[in-house]
């Protein structure tokens, strides 16, 4: 009778035990680096008054067109992020957050509609982190485009931005983390078959280069990750000018808001806005992922990319992409 009841007494004791894994999402991010067109668009030689609608008024009509549903679209996207309730603890460890503190490499592909052409871009996404206050990033992207009416492929460009982390702390409920760095662009130099070119401006048939395209970079950054849960938002503000090639001066606005789902899931929505100072441009863009991680160290995530505006750099996209975390 004794051993009877001690082995009962064990095995409740045994049930009692429930073993949990944690998964831990990552991250990713493509920032659009600055350039400025290939063959500048031809001045409208027609006088006021004519009668007859110029480039300019074309571009204007077609970007009033557009852009309010592409701000109801941004707008309608980070409600939806924001306001998922309940945190997940792995938010700040997500690798789609630029700052976030994990080494990862992201093998990408993803397709984008220019209107009359296309361009597939397969590329490596990847961080490593040297030091707890140190995190290295590269790039490096492979690009196949018809868009000078025959179908060209080559390496487009080299991504290297180390990002230091001076200070982290607690505001209220949000843990944040400032980050400074600088990207180094290198581009091979093939805007002449198309490789790089976004979509063409209304009026004109001739390839305008993606904003990095052309010519060699340096852009310093800074940033701001703040963390609440699950939910991660990053504000981030990055110049480009380029040190060999084209002239570049270039400041992108970006705003990043991640929140991690049951299940290991994420999501994510990246607006990009950039000020091209020197071609008086708005490239801007904004993009939303879904991903999951399958295990701890795997992942895969789909992308839906929207150009937005008159100067956008294409009209729509689709992206896949796997992780490695590590």
């Amino acid at each position: 009778m004794h051993d009877s009841s001690a082995a009962s007494e064990a095995n409740e004791v045994r049930n009692c035990f429930v073993l949990h894994r944690g998964s831990r999402p990552p991250y990713h991010s493509r920032n659009p680096k600055p350039g400025s067109p290939w063959k500048p668009l031809e001045p409208d030689a027609r006088k006021p008054g004519s009668g007859e609608k110029t480039l300019r008024d074309l571009k204007k009509a077609e970007y009033h067109s557009g852009s309010a549903r592409s701000r109801f679209l941004v707008v309608a996207a980070f409600a939806g992020i924001l306001g998922i309730g309940g945190g997940f603890a792995q938010g700040q460890e997500n690798a789609s957050n630029p700052l976030a503190a994990v080494s990862s490499t992201d093998p990408r592909l993803q397709y984008f509609d220019l209107g009359e052409s296309d361009q597939t871009e397969a590329w490596i996404d990847g961080a490593y982190m040297a030091t707890p206050k140190l995190k290295l990033r590269y790039e490096v992207h492979y690009v196949s485009t018809n868009v000078t009416g025959s179908r060209e492929a080559d390496w487009e460009s080299f991504h290297f931005k180390p990002i230091y982390f001076p200070k982290k702390g607690t505001f209220g409920n949000w843990n944040y983390t400032w980050a400074v760095g600088l990207e180094w662009i290198v581009t091979f130099d093939h805007a002449d078959r198309g490789i790089g070119c976004g979509k063409p401006p209304p009026g004109d048939f001739q390839c305008r280069p993606m904003p990095g395209s052309g010519s060699d970079q340096i852009a310093p950054l800074a940033a701001l990750s703040l963390v609440k849960g699950g939910l991660v938002v990053v504000p981030l503000v990055q110049h480009f000018v380029e040190y060999d090639g084209q002239e570049v001066n270039q400041t992108a606005v970006r705003l990043i808001a991640i929140q991690s789902l049951p299940k290991a899931f994420w999501t994510k929505l990246d607006a990009i806005v950039p000020f091209d100072w020197e071609n008086d441009l708005i490239p801007a863009t904004f993009e939303i992922q879904l991903g999951r991680m399958m295990t701890p160290a795997f992942g895969l995530y789909f992308d839906a990319l929207f150009g937005i505006g008159s100067d956008r750099p294409y009209d729509w996209g689709l992206g896949v992409g796997l992780r490695f975390s590590y």
